[in-house]
């Protein structure tokens, strides 16, 4: 399922990071157990970020998708560029 929501060189990142909320959600459930709902706080925030950063990914990976779909319809070149100045084209 994850191939098909995320652009094939995100995968292993988006793994990483879903493993990640994994491990910080069982330290929030012990965390609670414990009656810490400060380090509750601190580990809910970390869980949003790294949501918002797979989220991210996910776009990116519909982005490159609909921008491949369009380019085959009606023959537009079209590019992507990444925040870090990269350019991935879409060549066909």
């Amino acid at each position: 399922m994850i191939e098909k929501q995320f652009f094939s060189e995100d995968i292993p990142l988006a793994k990483s990071k879903i493993d990640s909320v994994k491990e910080l959600l069982y330290l929030a459930h012990q965390s609670l157990k414990d009656g810490d709902y400060d380090e509750i706080a601190g580990l809910a925030g970390s869980i949003r970020n790294i949501s918002e950063d797979l989220i991210r990914m996910n776009n990116k990976g519909l982005l490159i998708k609909t921008a491949e779909e369009i380019q085959k319809k009606h023959g537009v070149r079209l590019e992507v560029v990444t925040r870090t100045e990269r350019t991935e084209s879409i060549e066909y």
